[in-house]
């Protein structure tokens, strides 16, 4: 004969109102029916600021990812722990959209948006809204030196696409990776176009200087190690190893200091007067006994 057995931790009618599709420094509210919150816990770094108000928790969260928060609730004798997803975004994003390498010659990864489109002379990005309402208001695009300015709406939760002319810009960009900045509302995005097809032109060819850096690269890792060090930087960390000059540093038979070699010391030394300590307490119980055992004491 089987027989089921059914464990119910809560009423049947227990509801988590709340939206986990969060905007950065907007409240956010989960509401609990039939039920009392006990406290809520964050395992993760803080991300902003949590509260209990009534049978509500609000979140302001300060910066964006996905975090986990865990209210702990209560309904009679039975607690449990509610797990409440939150995906934290800024109010609006710029699209990246790549292509992956699908392991044929020819045909690499690339970046598909943003995009510029060489026949029309345009810039081509998309821009989502990432919050339920409508986002309306002037965008400013700055590429090459330059500053265009468009009014844009942003439809709630939709993504918009832009062309912005560069007609007038067109001569100044470089070939390769072109970044440009987007501003709108409060926000400010910057991304890149990676287009290696454009023209070499010979105003591009005068903005790149190039410099003689062979005159920096005149020292060998033995006088950069060694005790020649520079004078100049004995204040500072150097060599990018991070080690302060100030410091008492072992030196090698070769010349070349050793970084961490007075703590080996400190530990070797410390390891040596406590084998001597119970090497002591050791001999001098051996003796106390066997003066005992000479005595009858014990054996």
């Amino acid at each position: 004969m089987q027989h089921e057995i059914k464990v119910i931790l809560a009423p049947h009618n227990f509801v988590v109102e709340g939206n986990g599709d969060c905007i950065v420094k907007e409240v956010t509210s989960f509401k609990f029916d039939n039920t009392e919150i006990v406290k809520v816990e964050n395992p993760q770094i803080k991300f902003g600021a949590v509260s209990i108000k009534a049978n509500e928790i609000e979140v302001i969260p300060d910066m964006t990812g996905k975090y986990t928060l865990f209210a702990e609730l209560k309904n009679g004798n039975v607690s449990w722990y509610q797990p409440i997803e939150l995906n934290i975004k800024e109010p609006w994003s710029l699209i990246e959209e790549y292509q992956a390498w699908d392991g044929e010659a020819g045909t690499p990864a690339r970046l598909l948006s943003p995009n510029l489109n060489k026949e029309k002379k345009i810039l081509q990005f998309q821009l989502t809204n990432n919050t339920l309402r409508k986002q309306s208001g002037e965008m400013e695009v700055e590429i090459a030196g330059q500053y265009i300015k468009k009014p844009i709406t942003l439809l709630p939760n939709q993504s918009n696409k832009f062309d912005i002319s560069l007609t007038d810009e067109w001569e100044q960009l470089s070939s390769g990776s072109v970044p440009f900045k987007v501003r709108f509302g409060n926000e400010v995005k910057t991304s890149h176009v990676i287009d290696w097809q454009l023209p070499v032109r010979e105003l591009t060819n005068k903005k790149i200087i190039p410099l003689d850096l062979q005159k920096y690269y005149n020292i060998s890792l033995a006088q950069l190690y060694g005790n020649s060090f520079f004078k100049w930087r004995t204040d500072y960390t150097g060599a990018a190893v991070g080690a302060d000059w100030r410091d008492t540093l072992y030196v090698d038979r070769l010349g070349y200091k050793l970084f961490g070699i007075i703590e080996l010391w400190w530990l070797i030394l410390i390891l040596i007067i406590a084998g001597l300590i119970i090497t002591y307490i050791y001999y001098k119980k051996r003796t106390k006994r066997r003066a005992y055992a000479g005595l009858g004491g014990y054996r």
